[in-house]
């Protein structure tokens, strides 16, 4: 499967039963090139530019979704081929379907050089969950938003628009959701996991 990204991509996570296999490259473009992990994990490189967004999760009863194999994510957390220099580590909200703390953090130990640029919540679960986060706390980047918000950040060398969404109701889907849109091999990226504009009068 193609996806023409003349100017814009825009990326969705893959529901139960999609026919994408893992690390199957979906896009390539003038340079571009996405590759999908699990569920809304991807690998985007262009040159020496290289962002991984949501792949960092592992199996779990209460929600099954794909995951990566025990072998791909060690391969992820190792930072092995073609998981090495990724310059930003994105992580959209605060599920086990979007993250595992123990694996961020492992890769982040790994992985000195790339940073996580996420939400607060993700970063109080990782503190919360793992007695290494202080390690790897400077690797670390959150934007403080308000409910629709955005701002402008560079990391690494990758530009990024960041800006808070609902996940859903708040009653039932509380967590924040930051949705990205980033510059990458001359192409502009939208990446918003989850966020399926329950009210999209309001943005």
């Amino acid at each position: 499967m193609s996806l023409a990204v003349p100017v814009m991509a825009a990326l969705v996570c893959a529901t139960a039963g999609a026919q994408l296999a893992a690390t199957e490259t979906i896009a390539q473009n003038s340079g571009l090139t996405v590759t999908y992990i699990s569920h809304c994990g991807f690998l985007f490189i262009s040159g020496n530019q290289k962002i991984l967004t949501d792949a960092l999760i592992e199996p779990s009863k209460e929600w099954p979704n794909d995951t990566p194999s025990p072998d791909l994510l060690k391969k992820m957390e190792r930072g092995e081929p073609p998981f090495d220099h990724i310059n930003v580590l994105l992580i959209g909200l605060n599920h086990i379907d979007h993250h595992s703390s123990a694996s961020s953090v492992r890769f982040l130990l790994n992985n000195p050089k790339s940073v996580l640029v996420t939400t607060l919540e993700v970063r109080t679960q990782m503190e919360k969950d793992s007695t290494e986060f202080k390690k790897v706390q400077s690797q670390v980047v959150v934007a403080l938003l308000d409910g629709k918000q955005s701002t402008t950040l560079e990391v690494n060398g990758i530009k990024l628009e960041m800006a808070r969404l609902k996940h859903g109701d708040d009653g039932q889907w509380a967590p924040i959701v930051y949705a990205d849109i980033f510059e990458i091999g001359g192409k502009k990226v939208l990446y918003a996991p989850e966020t399926p504009g329950y009210f999209p009068e309001k943005y």
